[in-house]
């Protein structure tokens, strides 16, 4: 992957910080005048919205109301991102106190691009920790989007990490020519440490539900979707498991059905899904937002357009 600064991306790191709340914009050093910070300072950030309950509440030690009266808000640094105009829709996660292969223990952040690039910095210095492409993503065109915000379709959810095991996983739409014709949705799985794969890709193409009254099989790849709705990790009697939901890029067509997906994360396998309509809509979009989970283990979500008969699977606009 190129970058304005040389073909490796890694090379490309801010070269300088800015000092103090009260230095000049003049103020500025090489980085290499500083000791590397010491890791711990951030709090974890695993899922959107910071926990299960959907909270987006954030236990900041720095960004405090005490120091921010005494000291002021600017800007300490950008993360540098490549390789799409619009760079991330997916909410930057943090893992602390992480052992990489340099021998540091960092603070790191990962975020995802709709590139389908998978990016890793320290919390503490910005610096680029590693860069994985995961896939070619759709190109956009105004068959996905009519506004056509987007120039590429890829990552577009954020993820998941699970601490014990210091594991990203996340959902890429992926197409070996770009085209939304030929995509396909797979489940990924990276070590934060160094961005190798923990296991291999597992597709969602062939996942098919049949429903108990005898009705149509469905099937995910017969519609476009869009994989919005952020992973929730959590445990499914002591199984730890991701559940993610998505809609179609034809809300109300016919077979645009939305759905919940299990994955399990032991086995790397879908473990099952449902379709919540019978091809009528009933997407699960939520802005982006991960399905909550209650004390009892019961998911919570809202769905979009669509029919509602409960009778029948049908549960549009619930």
């Amino acid at each position: 992957m190129d970058s304005p600064h040389g073909k490796n991306p890694l090379l490309n790191r801010r070269d300088f910080l800015a000092l103090g709340a009260g230095a000049t914009a003049a103020t500025l050093l090489p980085r290499s005048a500083f000791a590397l910070p010491p890791s711990g300072i951030a709090s974890a950030v695993l899922t959107r919205g910071n926990d299960n309950d959907r909270s987006y509440f954030y236990n900041d030690t720095i960004l405090t109301p005490a120091n921010v009266r005494g000291q002021g808000i600017r800007k300490y640094f950008s993360l540098y991102m490549e390789g799409d105009a619009r760079g991330a829709e997916a909410q930057a996660l943090i893992l602390p106190s992480v052992p990489c292969e340099d021998g540091n223990v960092r603070d790191v952040i990962i975020t995802a691009s709709m590139n389908n690039t998978v990016w890793a910095y320290d919390f503490n210095t910005s610096d680029i920790l590693w860069v994985k492409k995961l896939g070619i993503p759709i190109n956009g065109s105004g068959a996905i989007d009519m506004h056509n915000i987007n120039d590429h379709w890829g990552l577009l959810s954020t993820g998941v990490i699970d601490p014990d095991t210091k594991t990203w996983y996340g959902v890429a739409w992926e197409s070996p020519d770009g085209t939304a014709k030929n995509g396909a949705h797979f489940i990924h799985s990276l070590n934060i440490a160094n961005g190798a794969r923990v296991h291999p890709p597992v597709p969602l193409a062939d996942l098919t539900y049949q429903p108990p009254n005898g009705g149509k099989l469905q099937r995910w790849g017969d519609a476009m979707r869009k994989q919005r709705c952020s992973l929730t990790l959590t445990k499914v009697k002591g199984v730890k498991t991701v559940f993610f939901a998505a809609g179609t890029v034809l809300e109300t067509a016919s077979g645009s059905a939305g759905w919940i997906v299990a994955y399990d994360v032991a086995t790397n396998k879908i473990a099952t899904g449902l379709p919540l309509s019978a091809g009528y809509g009933a997407g699960v979009w939520m802005a982006g937002s991960g399905l909550s989970v209650d004390d009892n283990g019961d998911l919570l979500f809202e769905t979009g357009n669509g029919s509602f008969d409960p009778n029948h699977g049908e549960f549009g606009e619930a």
